[in-house]
């Protein structure tokens, strides 16, 4: 989840010096700055280590789970080779509607696909090992799921990430005890353990997840 940091100085030390933002992607978080759901925007840091990724690892298949405003797809659209491809999935058919319109903006429309409805829905019908790289950002209440089907979809040696597994802190607060927080801590349980992954998870933004499946 974002939370406002612009008024620490070692925010903004940071923002000089360690963020690149493509002018599509600053419009993208200040358009959604608006939006009533505005925290669900993943922040710019979060977007360049995707950028990032999307430039080292050279997927050239794609599947986001939790598309929102188009913030996380746009970062990796703008990043992937121009024969890669991105399958993103959405319940939300005006959220869809918005992330297409940046798209178009960023003249990378070729490379994206939205498939709407409920992700699981979406999820039963991909083939096993029909993705290079995932990202997880969408409700938390079917997490343990998303992660299976994303472990089930990626080809052996890719990689997914899974945002929001430190959750503002309340992972490590016992007595938090509500649904979102229970199953995120019942992922982390299950990640730190599986065998299935090499994992890391990163202090970034609300934290992140990677893991990288194995043979």
């Amino acid at each position: 989840m974002n939370t406002d940091r612009s008024h620490y100085p070692l925010w903004e030390y940071f923002c000089r010096y360690g963020l690149r933002e493509h002018p599509i992607l600053a419009q993208i978080r200040k358009d959604t700055a608006l939006h009533p759901l505005s925290v669900m925007q993943i922040p710019p840091e979060q977007g360049q280590l995707l950028d990032f990724l999307m430039r080292l690892l050279q997927p050239q298949r794609v599947l986001e789970i939790g598309c929102f405003t188009g913030y996380s797809s746009t970062c990796m659209g703008l990043a992937l080779g121009p024969s890669a491809r991105l399958v993103t999935l959405e319940i939300g058919p005006s959220c869809a509607q918005q992330a297409q319109h940046y798209w178009r903006q960023a003249n990378i429309s070729e490379r994206l696909e939205v498939r709407l409805g409920p992700a699981l829905e979406s999820l039963s019908q991909i083939p096993d090992q029909s993705f290079d790289f995932i990202f997880i950002d969408a409700d938390k209440g079917h997490l343990m799921d998303y992660y299976e089907h994303a472990l089930r979809c990626l080809v052996v040696g890719g990689v997914a990430a899974i945002d929001n597994v430190l959750w503002s802190g309340r992972v490590a607060q016992p007595e938090v005890q509500d649904p979102d927080t229970m199953s995120i801590r019942a992922l982390n349980s299950l990640v730190v353990v599986d065998p299935r992954v090499d994992m890391v998870l990163l202090p970034v933004a609300d934290g992140l997840t990677l893991v990288r499946k194995k043979g």
